[in-house]
């Protein structure tokens, strides 16, 4: 059985280690890969699987930058240090900390940390670790899925009495005035507002409304959103029916002492 202290890594690679003796279901496995990897590319980066040991899983990664991005958000990452720092260098740095920093049971259910609840859920798995060459650092075991449970299931019924108040109200109060101003304020970069994780997906809600809006960042941008702080927007309000549906965002940025946490 691999040990998790044996785990041979290049300067450009990390690794996730499962500890278990039953394997991985196949299907969970590749949901939390995939979350895993829509982190990198936030960061710049892009993943390649390049190794894969027997008895507790370990899937290696290495990190491959894709453009100047990557650069962006290392140095963005630098400042934010993750239970004291992690004390690695370049792109590793930003999407190993960012994965540990997402499957926090102190922040919001985000969707990788839900992913990462699942495996554990199932009984298959009993901890999942992010592994450099600097730290190993559990990121999932038994006692933190439990939370994640309790919080998404306090969400979800939370969230069923939300959305009839929310429809109630975008039915009462969206009109053509606002969302004209709406729109001028995106594309001026000036929309400002609280970003929240609902249901799987990033939200936003604008200052003065009481709706959420799902919010996307453009591939081009190394903005990684944090939930539970304000940011002035800026970019496209995309709408369906006359309603806004979606904001893609160009720019984000942090309102400093804007966090309601």
């Amino acid at each position: 059985m691999t040990s998790i202290k044996n785990i041979e890594l290049k300067p450009d690679e990390f690794a996730l280690y499962f500890a278990g003796n039953q394997g991985v279901d196949l299907d969970a496995l590749a949901n939390f890969l995939k979350r895993v990897s829509s982190v990198a590319r936030r960061h710049g980066g892009e993943l390649v699987i390049v190794g894969l040991h027997e008895g507790s899983l370990v899937v290696k990664l290495r990190a491959i930058a894709r453009s100047k991005i990557a650069q962006n958000a290392i140095k963005e990452f630098s400042d934010k240090p993750i239970d004291g720092s992690v004390k690695v260098t370049g792109l590793i740095a930003a999407i190993a900390g960012a994965i540990i920093w997402l499957m926090s049971p102190t922040k919001d259910v985000t969707p990788i940390a839900k992913a990462g609840a699942e495996i554990i859920d199932k009984h298959q798995i009993t901890e999942i670790s992010v592994v450099t060459n600097e730290k190993i650092t559990v990121v999932m075991n038994e006692a933190i899925a439990k939370k994640i449970k309790k919080k998404h299931e306090i969400r979800a019924v939370g969230r069923a009495s939300e959305k009839r108040q929310i429809a109630k109200i975008v039915k009462n109060q969206y009109n053509l005035p606002e969302i004209e101003i709406m729109v001028k304020d995106a594309h001026q970069s000036n929309l400002t507002g609280e970003v929240a994780i609902v249901g799987d997906a990033f939200h936003f809600q604008p200052d003065g409304y009481h709706y959420w809006v799902p919010i996307y960042m453009r591939p081009s941008s190394s903005v990684q959103l944090h939930p539970g702080e304000r940011y002035r927007i800026g970019g496209q309000i995309k709408t369906l029916n006359g309603q806004p549906d979606q904001i893609i965002a160009a720019s984000a940025d942090l309102i400093t002492g804007g966090s309601t946490k």
